[in-house]
């Protein structure tokens, strides 16, 4: 890093390192000797994932298997047995799969891209652990919407994060607000439709039963009812923007829209993919 390399070009070494390879990453195996698949929640903040989160895990209890407790890719280094949990559930970015060197099988859920944003910026708001607190802490939509130091969570942000699952180009946790790449919207779309293609299970918050009815099957979990709700808060109604604010932020997100619109259209994917 003094001779100018970034954080993520120092921990890209030590992922491809051969030491890391020998020594970190052996595969496991299960009974039949076959390498045991990993299932993967990606979580896009603010699409309810602390509710999917708790529903997986009573899934995979029931069914022999265990939840990673941890969320962040820092937490798998504090964890020695992380790579023996079976589920995962978090901001793990594109570093789960190296991390493990075992083919995992994934999901997401994508939520209706203003709505997001209204529910971000709640959360940002009133938690002051979060970074995003320093910048909006005090400040309604209204004023925030054209301060640049804002835009990584106002613009876009299910696209860039979506974007950031490619290995190649994934990002440290606090990255996500400041993303420098892809450079413009022609790149980003194309960067989170290729990811978002290779994600087994697809769902809206919209249509969470359906998506739930799509992961029971597709992860081999019992159907669960009752998601319950989890880390969830007051956050201001979509019909107490004003209309210029709220088609602001409709236009921002534009590239958002068309990932929601796609991942909306499709029913009955997770039964025909490969994760069935």
């Amino acid at each position: 890093m003094m001779a100018g390399a970034s954080e993520r070009d120092v921990l890209d070494a030590f992922l491809r390192s051969d030491e890391f390879s020998v020594r970190q990453c052996r595969l496991k195996q299960n009974a039949e000797g076959k390498t045991e698949i990993a299932s993967y929640f990606v979580h896009i903040p603010k699409t309810a994932g602390m509710s999917v989160k708790r529903w997986i895990a009573r899934g995979a209890e029931a069914t022999g298997g265990r939840l990673f407790p941890g969320a962040f890719m820092e937490d798998l280094f504090n964890f020695e047995d992380a790579r023996s949990y079976s589920h995962f559930a978090g901001h793990f970015g594109g570093f789960l799969a190296p991390y493990l060197r075992r083919p995992i099988r994934s999901a997401t859920l994508l939520r209706d891209p203003v709505q997001r944003v209204i529910s971000h910026h709640a959360h940002g708001a009133r938690d002051p652990n979060l970074p995003l607190h320093a910048i909006i802490k005090g400040r309604s939509l209204e004023h925030v919407i054209n301060d640049s130091s804002a835009r990584g969570y106002l613009e876009n942000f299910q696209a860039k994060f979506l974007a950031a699952l490619d290995f190649g180009r994934y990002l440290l946790p606090h990255e996500i607000h400041d993303i420098s790449w892809p450079k413009n919207d022609h790149d980003l779309l194309h960067a989170a439709e290729q990811n978002l293609e290779a994600i087994d299970v697809i769902g809206v918050l919209e249509d969470v039963d359906t998506f739930l009815d799509r992961l029971a099957v597709a992860w081999k979990l019992p159907r669960i009812d009752d998601l319950g709700v989890e880390n969830s808060g007051y956050n201001r109604p979509l019909r107490e923007l004003a209309p210029e604010v709220a088609d602001r932020l409709r236009e921002m997100n534009a590239i958002d829209y068309i990932l929601y619109d796609r991942a909306r259209s499709l029913p009955g994917r997770a039964l025909a993919r490969k994760s069935s």
